[in-house]
């Protein structure tokens, strides 16, 4: 496992989900402004996605994520996540840590994302690793992807 001390943001919105507001860190993040804007259904590619866009780099971990949202039938909704009792050790699940690129093991930094999906918040832990190619003539680096459910509620 690799340890980490800061991390990235992302959030995934689907199921048509509107009105996305997260406060995490101090930092308010507003998605989906509630004016008939609302998020498409999940497909099988977004289930492995990492979001083009991330609200920045925290300390790991500066807090709880405070969410509200409307879910596709217009219900008000609330929710709150302490990561610090998610997500322990502060470490990235790899099943062979012997081919991480010890020099510099991570593709820019780890990527928590926090995914809305009609009533459902889901929050994964996600990493780009760099590992040693099992072809030893191979001159660059491989890329391994980390993606880890750490949390699931159903409202």
């Amino acid at each position: 496992m690799l340890k980490y001390s800061s991390h990235d943001l992302g959030v995934l919105c689907f199921g048509g989900v509107s009105n996305v507001r997260l406060t995490y860190g101090g930092a308010p993040h507003k998605l989906f402004n509630g004016k008939g804007d609302a998020a498409p259904q999940k497909t099988l590619a977004d289930a492995t996605r990492i979001p083009g866009f991330l609200y920045g780099t925290y300390d790991t971990f500066v807090g709880p994520i405070d969410m509200q949202w409307r879910s596709r039938d217009g219900s008000e909704l609330s929710h709150a996540v302490d990561l610090n009792k998610e997500i322990t050790g502060r470490h990235i699940p790899y099943d062979h840590p012997e081919r991480v690129y010890a020099a510099k093991p991570f593709v820019g930094k780890p990527v928590i994302i926090v995914e809305f999906d009609d009533r459902t918040v889901k929050v994964y832990l996600a990493a780009t690793l760099q590992v040693i190619p099992l072809d030893a003539a191979k001159p660059t680096l491989d890329h391994a992807q980390s993606r880890t459910l750490v949390y699931s509620r159903t409202l």
